[in-house]
């Protein structure tokens, strides 16, 4: 390998963000020696930030790679990456993310020293975006300050790290997951898998901390039902597929989880603008969890033990497709 260090990041609409970003990326203190690249793949169908990166990255800071899938979804765009990443280490981060100075040392020396096959570590928003209404389950939303005894059992795609050779053995996220398809759970279901197999993980400290710049849109009441109906479907798909449940009554449970959203509904005192009330989100999520989980019982499971891999449904493709003219 050329790499001891890859990072992955997807982008979709991260706007004039993206420069700030590249540049904190750009700035890195890393050790004497280490070879480290970034690879960005533009998610969007016309390829509209390839000018922005490749204007960039004609700054010889870091070793910029950009790369184009135009077919929506985000779990498409990251397999392509990683079948052309030259790390050792796999570094991935989104596109609303800055990392602070130390990251890709605190991230992959773990992975490079033999310390371990996956690093995690913390989300914070920042302090400038934090709302008086944030209460315990809009910061769990968000997926911040989550610590080292969530995270040692999970993989955020906002902070993570994992051995190239460990990805390969799973074949990549699952493309039926994440943002253009389900909606979320293409990282849980990634750290399942890796677990199941018996790679080790460690979390990192406060240098591998990152900040998420979260879009004031995605504050808004609505932007929270959107996702909890997302990470609710995510969750059931992983359930049935990964986790080999079942439940013969769950469509009665998901008509019963929208009589009681109704209740809940009927019965506030008031309704959030922005942020949502928790009796509200779980109703919302018992009720898509239970659709989507009624939905996948109609087919046939896509994981097999014990390997972890998928065997059925649309299969991960990492790197290029012969043929496909890129």
């Amino acid at each position: 390998m050329k790499e001891d260090v890859s990072i992955i990041i997807s982008i979709f609409e991260p706007g004039d963000f993206l420069v700030r970003q590249i540049r904190a990326l750009q700035a890195q203190q890393v050790p004497l020696g280490l070879k480290w690249e970034i690879i960005y793949v533009d998610n969007t169908p016309q390829g509209k930030y390839r000018r922005v990166i490749l204007e960039e990255s004609s700054i010889e800071k870091a070793n910029i790679k950009y790369l184009h899938e135009p077919i929506p979804g985000k779990c498409r765009a990251i397999n392509l990456a990683i079948g052309v990443a030259q790390g050792k280490a796999v570094l991935f981060t989104d596109d609303d993310v800055l990392p602070g100075k130390n990251w890709v040392q605190a991230m992959s020396c773990p992975i490079l020293n033999g310390e371990a096959d996956v690093v995690t570590a913390d989300i914070r928003i920042p302090e400038e975006l934090k709302q008086p209404w944030m209460g315990g389950i809009d910061k769990t939303i968000f997926m911040d300050a989550l610590g080292k005894n969530v995270l040692l059992r999970a993989c955020l795609g906002a902070n993570s790290a994992v051995k190239k050779d460990a990805l390969l053995s799973v074949g990549g996220f699952d493309p039926e997951l994440g943002p253009g398809k389900l909606g979320a759970g293409e990282d849980s279901l990634l750290g399942f898998q890796l677990q199941c197999l018996g790679y080790r993980f460690i979390f990192a400290g406060e240098e591998a901390t990152v900040l998420h710049y979260i879009k004031k849109e995605r504050f808004k009441r609505e932007a929270f039902i959107r996702y909890a109906k997302l990470a609710a479907c995510s969750s059931a798909y992983i359930d049935y597929h990964f986790n080999n449940k079942y439940d013969r009554f769950v469509f009665f449970k998901a008509i019963k989880s929208f009589i009681g959203l109704l209740y809940v509904r009927a019965t506030l005192k008031y309704k959030c603008i922005e942020g949502i009330l928790p009796e509200e989100h779980y109703q919302i999520t018992k009720m898509w969890y239970n659709l989507q989980f009624n939905k996948e019982q109609y087919r046939e499971r896509n994981y097999v033990e014990p390997d972890c891999t998928k065997v059925r449904g649309e299969l991960p493709q990492v790197g290029y497709k012969k043929g496909d003219g890129r």
